[in-house]
């Protein structure tokens, strides 16, 4: 008889794949890979989180913009095609853990893998960040997917979130983070996508395929040292209570407006209400901007979010 007790016992009794080599220190800001920042080397533009909010967050600021029914059900929708995609890996026998929290205190860092897994082809140890898109909305799988001339690149919010996790993962001997997009709307099977994250030095690389052949992509607008710079200027920010000066505009006339929808600092929904006469461009506000989730201090009475500093 095979004894199920006895496998289950040691199933759930067996070594951890992945153990953080830290333990979160007392009275200390960490940050979050979710909210990772930078500034591009080329013209000096903000990348990713803005350091307002990510201040104001770890300040435990209170949101004025809370989460709406419909986000809810977004992240519920993730959290699914997440546990859908863990069973493929179990099915495919490459699986290892999931949800492993890990934190390294001398980066100052803390985060949760989505999945630990084998890479059958070598045997290695890897990393797979999963996110959902609604493949169904032309230009959102543009974006992620590609053109016929433009080749596809993941979302500059999650390459730093990945990229913050591989700075991380180097002390595990970790060296590759697929980022998986799963289409939500299951719109076309196709729309599902890997980028294979990794570094050489300071620099970032991703993997993926365009044209149905695999190519190499080098991230040229940052590094992982303008990741750190920027995020050791955001400790000393918060050692010293000094509120930074948000990264993203908070007023826009439509010549600006028209340049950072250009850029992807305004959604192209936003933009079309105000080219429409649907909205008045003074209420546009970048969706990266501080302004979007947080309100007032309930101390002073005196906006969270201003052009100039508090």
């Amino acid at each position: 008889m095979y004894n199920i007790i006895e496998a289950l016992h040691q199933n759930i009794s067996k070594e951890k794949s992945l153990v953080s080599l830290d333990d979160k220190l007392y009275s200390r800001f960490y940050l979050n890979p979710s909210s990772s920042m930078s500034y591009s080397n080329i013209d000096g533009s903000p990348i990713g989180a803005c350091i307002k909010q990510v201040w104001l967050d770890k300040k435990n600021y209170p949101v004025s913009n809370p989460i709406t029914t419909y986000n809810e059900y977004i992240f519920e929708a993730g959290k699914l095609w997440e546990k859908w995609l863990i069973d493929q890996y179990k099915s495919m026998g490459i699986y290892l853990d999931n949800s492993v929290k890990i934190v390294d205190n001398e980066l100052g860092i803390s985060g949760e893998i989505d999945i630990l897994h084998k890479n059958p082809e070598n045997n290695s140890i890897e990393v797979t960040e999963c996110k959902t898109y609604n493949g169904s909305i032309s230009y959102v799988s543009s974006e992620v997917l590609c053109t016929d001339k433009k080749p596809p690149k993941p979302k500059d919010s999650y390459l730093l979130q990945c990229v913050t996790y591989l700075l991380i993962l180097r002390k595990y001997n970790i060296s590759k983070i697929n980022l998986i997009y799963l289409d939500r709307s299951v719109s076309k099977i196709w729309n599902h996508k890997q980028f294979l994250i990794y570094l050489d030095g300071n620099k970032i690389y991703y993997d993926t395929y365009f044209k149905n052949k695999l190519i190499t992509i080098e991230e040229d607008r940052f590094t992982t040292d303008n990741i750190l710079e920027k995020n050791q200027v955001l400790f000393e920010l918060l050692e010293s209570d000094y509120v930074p000066d948000p990264d993203y505009k908070l007023i826009y006339t439509l010549e600006s407006l028209k340049e950072d929808h250009s850029k992807g600092l305004i959604t192209t929904t936003e933009f079309n209400k105000v080219m429409k006469g649907n909205k008045d461009v003074s209420e546009v506000c970048s969706w990266r901007c501080a302004y979007c989730k947080f309100g007032k201090n309930p101390e002073t009475g005196e906006s969270t979010c201003l052009n100039t500093v508090n």
